[in-house]
């Protein structure tokens, strides 16, 4: 499912051709440094100023990426800078910062058959005294080393933006939630694959250091974060996950991943 954050987007200008109205807040996106977003709480309204002069796709990935998932958690919900799939127990999550390599770790569980919720934005809510990963967006960005070893038939893919090669890779938005199983932070890379059970309050603070904000010294921002992945690390098991990163490691990452949640691995590669 997209969330329908409830802003709305008044328009996209140059920066150097338009001013933000006096009660608006202006804050700088990182997106290539060519994006900015100005938004009014009380209008709910934003509108977004670059520089240069981007491609739509460049404007969109803004918009998508960066603008509207910052614009949900500073509605109170957690958003996580992560990538999801399903398993039979339930969602799993991949933490990390960019280029830490969750997209393909996401993108390697899908060309095995997985379902994937996300690559790289993921939103958790509480229904029924459980929480849920929620689709934002639905894409799947991959750079072409990844996508020649993933999805080696795949073609004539549209660029992401015009400051990075990586590619677009469409999927079905089914299923756009599931209930959350596990949460993994990708760590450094290691020589060999590694798993360790964070404790409590290093989960709260991985999730919180892996999470959108709008303005991360806003001190009301970072209340509900805290509060937030607190509960998470309460009710969900999050690990560290250490390996090579070498494409022929990756099954047994998998594995190393399913074995710590007590599953039994079967994949299956996607059509």
């Amino acid at each position: 499912m997209v969330i329908n954050s409830s802003w709305n987007c008044v328009g996209e200008y140059p920066a150097d051709n338009a001013i933000a109205p006096i009660d608006w807040r202006l804050l700088n996106i990182d997106a290539g440094a060519i994006c900015a977003v100005a938004f009014n709480d009380d209008a709910r309204s934003f509108a977004i100023f670059y520089q240069g002069s981007p491609s739509r796709a460049t404007l969109d990935h803004c918009l998508n990426d960066l603008v509207i998932p910052r614009l949900i958690a500073l509605d109170g919900d957690l958003v996580l800078h992560a990538g999801a799939i399903v398993s039979d127990a339930g969602a799993i999550c991949f933490l990390g910062p960019s280029r830490q390599g969750k997209s393909t770790l996401a993108g390697s569980f899908k060309s095995q058959g997985f379902p994937l919720i996300s690559d790289d934005t993921v939103l958790l809510r509480r229904k029924e005294n459980e929480w849920h990963a929620e689709q934002i967006t639905s894409c799947l960005r991959l750079y072409p080393d990844s996508i020649e070893q993933l999805f080696p038939t795949a073609s004539s893919l549209a660029p992401v933006t015009d400051y990075s090669n990586k590619r677009h890779l469409p999927f079905a938005m089914r299923p756009g939630s599931a209930s959350l199983a596990a949460l993994f932070r990708i760590a450094e890379p290691g020589d060999r694959i590694a798993v360790r059970h964070l404790t409590a309050s290093e989960a709260c603070m991985a999730i919180v250091a892996n999470s959108f904000a709008l303005n991360p010294n806003d001190p009301t921002e970072t209340g509900q974060r805290f509060t937030k992945a607190a509960e998470v690390a309460r009710d969900v098991p999050v690990y560290d996950l250490h390996y090579p990163r070498n494409y022929s490691e990756l099954p047994a990452v998998h594995a190393a991943i399913f074995e710590a949640l007590g599953l039994r691995l079967v994949m299956e590669p996607s059509a």
